[in-house]
């Protein structure tokens, strides 16, 4: 009887059980068995360099645009997209490589089955927009709008913009993006204030608009609604912001509030 063992090599997600005869290195006729076992998890999977040679985390994650790479769907594509998925509050085409929008369009339905079996959450997909949702409140997320009272007035001045939409002169980019110069976003959270104070903190309901206007469009970086133009300040209002809109309920009603007008001044 020959001699016999087993070796357990780890290479990236894949544990190798090899049995082998003494001479295996040298043998044509050794058999190996390919096994991804629960360990795998565990294991960091395998990059084109060291990774002591990368410097910040965003060349970690361009790594899995080199060495290996399927254009049309493979594994580094699909498990990109997937993480920018879960792990970004919205995905927007113009920040993507062109090849991941067109997979996620290609593999809608497939997505959708996935996500909703694995993390009970659901996909939507919009022209230029992608993002995963929570159907109901799950307090071990981080989700939108979340108990801050800051996110209640996003959700309020997404109400406004909305429902003066067509009358709005602002302008818009390609992409449908409402641009607003510095002193009209301040504008606009003037007549929010005016509209819908009375049922604010304290801390906004008193405090400055100015002051107002930093943080709510602070939030809206934050979660992908809005962005600052690097050269000309500009803020860019993003699709995501109107998703979702809220206000007050019909029964209630503050006192001496003003019909917000949805970028005209209120003196």
């Amino acid at each position: 009887m020959k001699e016999v063992t087993a070796a357990i090599i780890i290479n990236g997600n894949t544990v190798l059980i090899a049995q082998r005869a003494p001479a295996f290195n040298q043998s044509e006729q050794s058999e190996v068995l390919y096994e991804a076992t629960v360990m795998a998890r565990y294991f960091m999977r395998s990059y084109p360099k060291d990774l002591f040679q990368f410097q910040t985390k965003e060349e970690l994650l361009a790594a899995d645009l080199q060495e290996g790479d399927d254009e049309s769907g493979g594994s580094r594509r699909r498990n990109r997209v997937y993480r920018q998925l879960l792990l970004s509050p919205v995905m927007y085409r113009e920040e993507m490589e062109e090849g991941d929008f067109h997979y996620l369009r290609n593999f809608r339905r497939r997505l959708q089955e996935d996500i909703e079996a694995h993390t009970g959450r659901q996909l939507e997909l919009y022209r230029h927009t992608a993002l995963v949702v929570a159907p109901e409140y799950d307090h071990e997320l981080t989700l939108f709008p979340d108990q801050k009272g800051i996110t209640d007035l996003v959700l309020q001045c997404s109400s406004e913009l909305r429902e003066h939409w067509d009358e709005l002169g602002f302008a818009r980019d390609a992409e449908g993006c409402l641009l607003l110069t510095p002193f009209e976003f301040e504008q606009e959270v003037r007549a929010l204030k005016a509209r819908y104070s009375p049922g604010w903190s304290k801390q906004y309901r008193e405090g400055l608009v100015q002051e107002t206007a930093k943080d709510l469009l602070a939030t809206m970086i934050d979660w992908k609604m809005a962005e600052r133009e690097g050269e000309t300040g500009r803020i860019r209002l993003r699709p995501a912001l109107f998703r979702l809109a809220g206000e007050y309920p019909k029964d209630f009603k503050p006192e001496n509030a003003q019909t917000g007008t949805g970028g005209r001044t209120i003196d």
